[in-house]
């Protein structure tokens, strides 16, 4: 069974960082997982100017619609966001808050990022109260890329030493969201 699990890049700030790192998680998924398919969600095209209501169309809002169908045929998700203030971006909030019964019953994956030396651990442990509040799962296990500008060259590769690292803490990250995700597959497929 192939899972479809889209990477959400959470910033639109100009010069993030972040977004090395969510296209480093999307090579990963579609190069080292054949159960997987993946795809990049940047917040960048889906900036609403302002939250809307879940549970009402909004065809006048471009984007909207769009997000709420890729959530709803998604089987997981992995979301990518630095931490600013200790905190996530408001437009990723804003993203989220676009749609609710598309994510009820599936897993989803943190790939904190920072500058400092935790590497999002606290934009991890923010955001988790939230994904629960939606119907998602969060795995236990997370990614935590610190000192960003020191783990990844301009070109958008990992630094040699630290590429084990990151691609350990991925490793178990999906590993967990793969069983999560085939479970609530089986779960949602069963007869109500």
């Amino acid at each position: 069974m192939e899972l479809h699990i889209p990477v959400i890049l959470g910033t639109a700030r100009k010069g993030r960082a972040s977004e090395q790192v969510a296209e480093f998680v999307v090579d990963y998924l579609q190069d080292s997982i054949d159960t997987l398919s993946s795809e990049l969600i940047d917040v960048r095209d889906y900036t609403f100017g302002q939250t809307y209501e879940a549970w009402n169309d909004h065809p006048d809002v471009p984007g909207i619609n769009d997000w709420k169908e890729i959530a709803d045929n998604a089987d997981g998700y992995i979301i990518v966001t630095p931490e600013y203030n200790h905190g996530y971006p408001g437009e990723l909030k804003i993203l989220l808050d676009a749609a609710f019964t598309e994510y009820f019953d599936k897993p989803v994956g943190l790939v904190g990022v920072s500058a400092g030396g935790f590497g999002g651990a606290r934009v991890v442990e923010h955001i988790k109260p939230i994904l629960v509040e939606l119907g998602m799962t969060v795995m236990v296990n997370a990614t935590y890329v610190s000192h960003v500008g020191d783990t990844f060259t301009d070109d958008g590769s990992v630094v040699e030493d630290k590429r084990d690292k990151i691609q350990s803490q991925l490793d178990d990250m999906t590993d967990e969201l793969v069983r999560y995700g085939q479970k609530f597959n089986q779960l949602r497929d069963e007869p109500s």
